[in-house]
C-alpha cells in the first residue's frame, strides 16, 4: 500500500527537461546563480591555464583568471565585513597587515602588485581572500559540483604528465623537473598538491558511492601523484582518509576497494617511472 503511493506520487511529479546530473550532482539552470557561474568557471580555468615556468614577461593565464573573478569577490567580502562576520574580518586584517610590509619592503610597487610568477604580492593575497569570500556564498548545488568539476580538470594535467615522462621532455616550457611530471601546473610541487585533494575526494566518493568511476578515477589520480614525485602529498592523502574512515567508519568491501585503487594507481605510476628510467639509460 505505501509503496504503491509512493510510486504514483514519484510517477505524479513533473521531470524537468533542464536538469542536468554532473557523476550523481543533480540540479538545473535555474539553481545556478552569477556567483555560481563565476566560481565554477574560474575554478576549471585555473586547473587548465598553462604557466609556463619563467619563459615569459607576461601574466599567468591563471593570475587574469584571478583578476576577471576578484571585483565580484571584493564585494561579496565587503557584504560580510557588514555583517560583522568573522572569518571576513580575520580575512581583511590579514590583508591589511600585507600591506604594511609591502609598504615597508625596498620595493614597494612590486610587493603590492607582483610581477611573472609573482604569486606573493598583496594584490594576488587580497584577490584570494575575495575569492574565497565567494565561494562561501556558493549554493548546495554548486558545492556539490565544484569538487567534481576540479577532479576533472586536472585530468588533462595527468595525460600531459605522462607524455613528459614518456617522451622524456627535459627542456622547454613543458619540460619535467628532474623527471617528474608537472603537467599544465609548470612546477611537480604544484601538481603534486593539487592532485592530493583530487586523491581525497576520489577516495571519499570511492568510499560512499557505488559503481567503479570513482574507484578508476581515485586510481588515475594516485597514479598522478605518484609521477609528479612529490613526497608531501602522498601524506597528506593518507591522513585525510585515515581521518574520513576513522569518523564514518565505511564497510570493509569499499575500503578493499579503495586500498585496491591506490595500490593500481601506485604501481602503474612506478611501472612508468621504472620503464621510463631504463629507455633513457638505454638510448
Amino acid at each position: 500500500m505505501i509503496a504503491e503511493t509512493a510510486a504514483e506520487v514519484a510517477s505524479a511529479e513533473p521531470t524537468n527537461p533542464r536538469s542536468r546530473s554532473v557523476f550523481g550532482a543533480s540540479f538545473t539552470a535555474d539553481e545556478i546563480g552569477v556567483v555560481d557561474l563565476a566560481v565554477l568557471l574560474a575554478a576549471t580555468l585555473w586547473c587548465l591555464g598553462f604557466v609556463p615556468v619563467l619563459v615569459n614577461s607576461s601574466w599567468s593565464a591563471r593570475f587574469i583568471v584571478l583578476l576577471a573573478v576578484a571585483p565580484l569577490g571584493f564585494v561579496t567580502l565587503a557584504r560580510f565585513l557588514r555583517a560583522r562576520d568573522r572569518a571576513s574580518t580575520v580575512g581583511v586584517a590579514f590583508v591589511a597587515s600585507a600591506c604594511v610590509s609591502a609598504s615597508l619592503s625596498p620595493e614597494p610597487w612590486l610587493s603590492f602588485v607582483g610581477r611573472w610568477s609573482g604569486d606573493k604580492s598583496v594584490l594576488v593575497y587580497g584577490s584570494a581572500i575575495a575569492v574565497w569570500a565567494l565561494g562561501r556564498r556558493l549554493s548546495e548545488h554548486s558545492v556539490r559540483i565544484l569538487p567534481v568539476l576540479v577532479s576533472v580538470a586536472l585530468l588533462p594535467s595527468i595525460v600531459i604528465g605522462v607524455l613528459q615522462i614518456t617522451l622524456d621532455v627535459s627542456g622547454g616550457s613543458l619540460g619535467t623537473l628532474d623527471g617528474r611530471a608537472s603537467g599544465l601546473f609548470g612546477n611537480p610541487v604544484f601538481l603534486g598538491s593539487a592532485l592530493a585533494g583530487a586523491c581525497a575526494y576520489g577516495a571519499v566518493r570511492t568510499l560512499s558511492a557505488n559503481g567503479l568511476i570513482w574507484p578508476s578515477l581515485f586510481a588515475t589520480f594516485t597514479f598522478g601523484v605518484g609521477i609528479t614525485g612529490s613526497r608531501v602529498a602522498p601524506v597528506a592523502v593518507i591522513l585525510a582518509v585515515a581521518t574520513y574512515v576513522a569518523v564514518s567508519r565505511p564497510g570493509f568491501v569499499r575500503i578493499v576497494t579503495m586500498c585496491a585503487a591506490a595500490a593500481a594507481g601506485g604501481i602503474g605510476s612506478l611501472a612508468l617511472g621504472h620503464w621510463a628510467g631504463g629507455a633513457s639509460s638505454g638510448s
